[in-house]
């Protein structure tokens, strides 16, 4: 089949709907070229098995069951679809595992889907296939977009589709890529870059704002998690733990009703993401301060303070309570998935390394600022480059241009000031006059003067 490179190449006016982009059926190439290729909707037989009463009062125990369906996608040849699959429903049924199921006629990446409601039996229905002879026989290649367990697909797609999902990921990416005319550069990574910068834009910054628009908090929770799964999914280091940590958050209600509390505040625009990175970051020098620099019992604070945030205290209220207010256990987890992967440990670490950097630049510049002018003129001087007034600041020492490349953002100077006091274990700086000329008094080691007027 041509790609759609190709296909763009030759008639530039011609318009995709996301069912053309056949989230069924291979999307890439061994090339790397997005394939075109359709499928039918209606070709689609759908089977409610019965609920056993035994399960009935203990579906939600979320230690084994699941109330966002664990989706399991059986590729096999369709010429013994109905073979597989009966095969399949029987050992199912023996075995009392409710599921929700459909067969497709046709050879496509997810001709008999399961949704099934417990960890144990989807290992269960896991094992009984790595065993069984006729499926093992039949298997076709596996959806290359999701988790991949012994050539059987899983995703997790609650009230949506995850492959519907995709579609319009891959149709947004295609226009995407038309509008810039950069249609050449098609491909996988190109892709997982495309979806992360989108993941990024649209559910942590806010920038994307207008994706969220009309539509209704649980949907675009909904969308997110979907699109987190096809993030682990495209992982090359993804592992099938992974997998199952994501279901445990889809299916942990506080931590889902956390994301949808960070929709509201994005739609309502109650979130400034500069501001509120900038409290966790105070928070984690103030944890460091309390720890002693002692980098595992920092990480294991803040590990627990985002599974429980009642769990510890600071001596800082005012940096407790703007945490609280503003940074919910969902939101930290994302600004550390933006800066960091993921990954705390290395969140820790770049937020420190990052300090001592615009720590070390403020410092010097404090001193020459200090040489060349009186004290008061120094303290202004840093007041004005909070704002974003860099002509306060002097050029020698090619000061002015070592602040512009340092601070980029308003209000990052007092920012870092507050780090540094916190650092020297100040627990009042709300309670400070002039954070400003107590930095400058530190910094300079200056004896202290009379309260200055700027």
């Amino acid at each position: 089949p041509p790609s759609l490179q190709s296909v763009y190449m030759i008639n530039h006016t011609l318009k995709f709907n996301a069912e053309d982009f056949g989230a069924y059926q291979s999307i890439f190439d061994e090339d790397g070229n997005v394939v075109y290729k359709t499928y039918n909707y209606d070709d689609v037989n759908v089977i409610y098995s019965k609920i056993p009463d035994s399960e009935k009062s203990s579906i939600t125990n979320l230690d084994e069951k699941t109330v966002d369906g664990i989706k399991m996608y059986i590729p096999v040849n369709p010429e013994f679809v109905y073979d597989c699959a009966n095969e399949l429903f029987e050992f199912m049924a023996r075995n009392n595992i409710y599921n929700v199921s459909k067969i497709g006629k046709h050879p496509r990446f997810d001709n008999i889907v399961l949704r099934i409601y417990n960890k144990k039996d989807a290992s269960r229905i896991q094992y009984f296939i790595d065993n069984n002879e006729l499926i093992q026989r039949n298997l076709l290649p596996p959806n290359p977009f999701a988790i991949i367990k012994n050539n059987i697909a899983y995703a997790m797609d609650d009230k949506m589709s995850f492959n519907s999902e995709l579609s319009l990921l891959i149709l947004k990416y295609i226009d995407y890529k038309k509008q810039c005319q950069m249609l050449d550069t098609v491909g996988i990574e190109d892709f997982k870059e495309f979806l992360r910068n989108y993941y990024i834009n649209t559910y942590i910054t806010g920038k994307n704002i207008q994706e969220l628009n009309f539509k209704e908090p649980q949907r675009i929770v909904n969308e997110e998690q979907i699109l987190e799964l096809l993030l682990i999914s495209l992982d090359e280091n993804a592992t099938f733990a992974d997998y199952m940590n994501h279901v445990d958050s889809c299916n942990d209600f506080m931590y889902k009703k956390g994301l949808i509390d960070d929709v509201n505040n994005l739609k309502n625009k109650d979130n400034d993401f500069d501001r509120v990175e900038m409290f966790l970051e105070e928070f984690i020098m103030q944890m460091s301060v309390q720890e002693n620099f002692n980098f595992n019992d920092v990480l294991s604070k803040i590990n627990r303070y985002i599974n429980n945030p009642n769990s510890i205290t600071i001596a800082n209220n005012n940096i407790m309570y703007m945490v609280n207010k503003y940074l919910s256990p969902v939101l930290i987890k994302k600004i550390i998935y933006l800066r960091s992967g993921g990954s705390l440990a290395k969140y820790i670490e770049y937020v420190l390394n990052k300090y001592d950097k615009q720590s070390k630049v403020l410092s010097d510049v404090t001193h020459v600022m200090n040489s060349k002018y009186d004290f008061e003129r120094t303290v202004g001087s840093l007041k004005g480059a909070n704002l974003g007034y860099f002509t306060y600041v002097t050029r020698d020492g090619n000061c002015r241009n070592k602040m512009i490349d340092t601070f980029d953002k308003n209000n990052e100077v007092s920012h870092v000031i507050r780090m540094y006091l916190i650092s020297k274990g100040y627990n009042n700086i709300d309670e400070l006059d002039n954070i400003y000329q107590e930095y400058a008094y530190n910094v300079l080691n200056t004896d202290r003067k009379k309260e200055l007027t700027v």
